[in-house]
């Protein structure tokens, strides 16, 4: 059986739980993201990356929608993703949770779908079918922030010439 991945998200209690599509599209875009990125930490850049399918979605308040692999040939990387970045929310969500290998930008797309909790959702979290692996939340969100502080910058010089230099996008990596 291929893994799966589920995310729940419940809209505020003034909407019935409903959920706004533009939080449900939002919110479900930085998911691809940030499993994406999972991989790449995972298995190297040179990774095509995981390919994703819609397995189920319900909408019986709250909605969700469960992810499983494009291919079984990619079951097991994506069985890896898929815990790797349960994990990592899960031990943000613990107070003073470590971050381990979690790049930046991973630790960026992790804070934005904690975005909005209390004010544009009122719930949201990830299961894999069979239980609850971790949660977005206000604890989440602070363990985040706390993370993404202690970067350290350093100056510093580098000798030889830039080959090529892209400054805009997303990644924040070489």
């Amino acid at each position: 059986k291929l893994p799966t991945l589920t995310l729940h998200m419940e809209g505020l209690v003034e909407d019935s739980g409903d959920l706004e599509l533009g939080v449900f599209v939002e919110k479900l875009k930085t998911l691809k993201s940030a499993l994406r990125e999972a991989d790449r930490i995972l298995h190297g850049a040179d990774t095509d990356g995981i390919g994703l399918l819609v397995a189920n979605l319900t909408h019986n308040s709250p909605a969700a929608v469960t992810l499983r692999p494009a291919s079984a040939l990619s079951g097991t990387s994506s069985s890896d993703v898929f815990e790797y970045f349960a994990r990592t929310v899960s031990d943000l969500s613990a107070r003073g949770g470590s971050v381990g290998n979690a790049s930046v930008y991973l630790l960026e797309k992790i804070l934005e779908l904690c975005n909005g909790y209390g004010s544009r959702f009122s719930r949201m979290w990830l299961s894999n079918g069979r239980r609850d692996l971790a949660g977005f939340d206000a604890t989440t969100r602070e363990s985040v922030l706390a993370a993404l502080g202690r970067t350290v910058y350093a100056l510093g010089s580098v000798k030889g010439r830039v080959e090529r230099y892209n400054g805009h996008g997303d990644k924040k990596y070489l």
